[in-house]
This record gives structure tokens, sequence and C-alpha cells, in this order.
């Protein structure tokens, strides 16, 4: 199976923009664009197994519900007892009325004396649904469980994932690696045996062509239309059979060590505008993965 296509545009910056962006620290959601999709991971205090089935069970619970207040995506996950990895993207613009907006924040129990602005400043960042979700957990946790404390280590790690190629690999790496025989672990693959209220999961970007070709949905010719989700996992089952293993282990270094992930064509550009004055900030440079699907990882 062969994948076919053209390059993303490219997201320009003005002169004045880079210059501001030499004195700070880099935006990656600012020099990629939308849309914002990231593989973000977290993992607890002093690596202290924390999920079991039923805790599996109110977490995704817990994600199902703040990601219908949040409107975000979710595209596959990784949970193992000492942590989790989400495959999400999140909504940087709200075009809902305020009303709407305060009922979305209500829905998932959020005080209705909090102020517009700061609900809008959540809803419109990845690390307002973190917080929401890290929070919320701890604090039912530490109830269930009549304990006090921090359940997490520092904070969360985010690999910005620059194209649909790159949003596959992520899904393939977080279901598909090997599971560890003394450990539970849960994906989106088994999540109708670990909670009967399953997360809402955004259909995978691919395409089919005519002649059996498979495209992301980035790089698809016009005309080809979403696939049906019987169509989407039987064509993903056979894109992740194509993956060699050590592939994936090299996709898995990539998104827990690094600052993006994806095509070639999809990050250089975007490096190219990270040149720095001396000794401001950190470099950016980007590692190829010499994998079958030619992806890269940056690190820095």
């Amino acid at each position: 199976m062969d994948g076919k296509g053209h390059g993303q545009g490219s997201f320009s910056l003005s002169d004045i923009e880079l210059t501001i962006f030499t004195s700070m620290p880099i935006i990656r959601k600012l020099m990629m664009g939308p849309p914002h999709t990231y593989v973000v991971q977290a993992e607890t205090t002093q690596a202290t197994p924390l999920f079991d089935h039923d805790e599996t069970a109110h977490f995704l619970h817990l994600i199902e519900t703040i990601r219908k207040a949040f409107d975000a995506r979710i595209f596959g996950y990784r949970i193992t007892p000492t942590g989790f990895h989400l495959i999400l993207r999140h909504i940087a613009v709200l075009n809902d009325s305020d009303e709407h907006v305060r009922k979305r924040w209500q829905s998932m129990g959020g005080s209705p004396l909090t102020p517009l602005p700061r609900i809008k400043h959540r809803f419109t960042s990845l690390g307002g649904f973190m917080q929401t979700l890290l929070q919320r957990f701890s604090r039912e946790w530490n109830k269930r469980h009549q304990r006090r404390g921090h359940l997490w280590a520092s904070r969360y790690r985010a690999c910005l994932l620059a194209d649909d190629l790159a949003l596959l690999a992520s899904v393939a790496w977080a279901e598909q690696i090997p599971k560890p025989r003394t450990a539970f672990v849960a994906t989106s693959a088994s999540m109708s045996v670990v909670a009967e209220t399953p997360i809402g999961l955004t259909p995978l970007p691919l395409r089919l062509g005519p002649d059996g070709s498979w495209y992301t949905a980035d790089e698809s010719p016009p005309g080809l239309t979403p696939l049906r989700d019987a169509q989407v996992n039987a064509l993903f089952t056979t894109f992740v059979q194509g993956i060699p293993p050590q592939d994936l282990a090299r996709y898995g270094t990539a998104l827990c060590h690094g600052w993006a992930f994806g095509r070639p064509d999809s990050l250089s550009q975007t490096i190219s505008r990270l040149s720095r004055v001396a000794g401001r900030g950190r470099s950016r440079q980007i590692h190829d993965l010499d994998d079958q699907l030619g992806l890269c990882g940056v690190w820095g």
C-alpha cells in the first residue's frame, strides 16, 4: 500500500512577527498554524501505579465529559498504570455565542461565577484542557480514596503533529506498541471492555482512491470523500501492518521526547524560521527517523 499526494501550504509570518519570535520562546501553534493536534502525556508522581480497570473507566468518562465541553477531537489514547497519552486536537478559536460558551462550561461542572474571558481562554488552549483534566481527576481520585496530595509529576509534555501522516503514525504507536505483561494497558482499540461510556473518537484522516491507493486527508486529491468507520478501520489496520516494529519505536521516541513530528516538508520551512540571536532561547533541529514513511522528529 503506497500513499501519494501533495505537500501542505506553509504558514507565513511577517517581518515584525519574526522579529518578535527571535526574542521570545517559540509558540508552536503560531509557527505551525491550525489545526493544532498534539500527543500529550502525563506521568504520576514517582511512577506510582494509579490506573487499574476501575480508575481507567473513571478517567475515560472524565475525558469524554471534558472533551464534549471543550469541543475537542480525540483520535486515540494509551493508558498505562503510571500515566497516559492522548492524541488530541483542541479548538483554538471560539465561534459560539457567550451564552453557549457558558453552557459548555457548566456542562462539566464549571462555576457560573467564572468570568467569561477566563472561560474562553481555557477553552481555546491546550493548557486549559490539560489543566482541567488533571485537576478534576486528582480531586475526584483523592475523594474516592480519601487521600490528599498531588497525583501528577511536574507538567505534562506535548508533541505537535505537523500533518496527518504524523497523526496516523502516532495512533499506530499508541495502540500497537507491545503491552507490558504485568501491567494493565488500555488503548482506544480496547476501550469497549474498559468503560461503559467510551470516548467519542474522531475518525482517522484517511482517504481511498479509485485505484485502491490510500491518502491522508491533507494530501488527498480533490473529490475523495471521507470513508465509513468500517472502511477507515480496515484501511488503518492495513496501514499499521506495514509499519515495522523498529519504526514504531522511533515514533515513540520522537513523540515522548520531541517538540514536533511530521513529514520533512511539513517541518523544514517552519524550522528554518527558528534562526536565533546567539544566547536567546533553544535551537530546534530536525532529525530524520530513517523510517519507511519518511517522517522526522524535532528536538531541542
